[in-house]
């Protein structure tokens, strides 16, 4: 088969699996949920039948063929099997709880857009941004190091115990330790990250996150730095209003806490979250509550950031 009818059959597979997805009527006025994943099945199947596949030491790529350079393609490959093991090092594993265990990190480079993400031991990204260095690599490896065995949402008894564990989950955590982790670790290494949300990088993510609180809609993003779940619009078509403040932010405040513990300390938090909040436990090892750690945090970003809020 032709690569472009190849790709056109991919396109048009992860088209239905989409429309079929949809559970709402979509319209110009009100926002539509996002089901980031909603095609990765037919994205490995599509790969594994059709595309190549290159090993290293402790990743696997697998790419649509003409899609990257060789040469591009193996440095790729050396340059991850070089960050896996220093973030995880970074949080002080292997643990037990690790979902990734002992196997390899598998990267699938999607022929087709969508969101760059990851679920369990696999992270998927578009080829064309892999392809142009706008891919954010190790932000979505350690969300693959950082998932937890056996009870996560996807695999909830039900649907009011996936929603009770998905309240329970500070977001600023689970996004803000992969960005903090990945941007150190790709200076060190001059590995290709993609800054997503143009924060500047560790050096700049502060002020960044300051001048963004002080926007239009900095007052929709900042009650969940240091809470629990995250503004209703990151999971929507409306993503694009609050991720450039909420990653950013997420990524500041965690920069913050981390440097008052430890990123091992933050990542043995990760289990915690399938069990409560762990509002307690930070408390209690920072002897504060986390309103006056937020406040703190506050205080501590570059000219005038927003008070906290109640």
């Amino acid at each position: 088969m032709e690569p472009r009818s190849i790709f056109a059959e991919l396109f048009l597979a992860i088209l239905v699996v989409a429309l079929h997805d949809r559970r709402h009527v979509v319209s110009a006025q009100v926002a539509q949920p996002l089901n980031i994943d909603a095609g990765d099945s037919v994205r490995v199947a599509w790969l594994h039948d059709h595309g190549r596949r290159l090993q290293g030491r402790h990743v696997v790529v697998w790419y649509p063929p003409d899609s990257l350079a060789e040469p591009q393609i193996h440095a790729l490959v050396t340059q991850l099997d070089r960050a896996v093991p220093m973030l995880q090092q970074a949080i002080g594993g292997p643990y037990p709880w690790q979902q990734l265990g002992r196997a390899r990190v598998e990267y699938y480079l999607g022929a087709d857009r969508f969101i760059s993400h990851a679920r369990e031991r696999t992270v998927f990204i578009p080829s064309l941004r892999a392809r142009d260095g706008k891919a954010p690599f190790l932000h979505e490896t350690v969300h693959v190091l950082l998932f937890v065995r056996q009870s996560s949402p996807r695999t909830a008894r039900d649907s009011l115990e996936a929603a009770q564990v998905e309240d329970s989950i500070p977001d600023w955590l689970a996004e803000g330790l992969p960005d903090a982790l990945a941007q150190t670790t790709a200076a060190r290494l001059a590995f290709p990250e993609y800054d997503v949300f143009q924060s500047g990088g560790p050096e700049k993510v502060d002020s960044s996150c300051a001048a963004r609180l002080r926007s239009a809609l900095g007052d929709k993003v900042l009650p969940f730095i240091g809470a629990n779940g995250s503004p209703p619009e990151l999971y929507t078509t409306d993503r694009r209003l609050v991720a450039p403040i909420f990653y950013p932010c997420a990524h500041s405040f965690t920069g913050y806490v981390m440097g008052r513990t430890s990123a091992p300390y933050l990542a043995s938090l990760f289990p915690e979250m399938q069990r409560g909040s762990i509002a307690p436990l930070l408390e209690t090892r920072l002897a504060q509550t986390m309103e006056q750690l937020r406040r703190d945090w506050l205080a501590h970003l570059p000219s005038s950031a927003p008070a906290a809020g109640p």
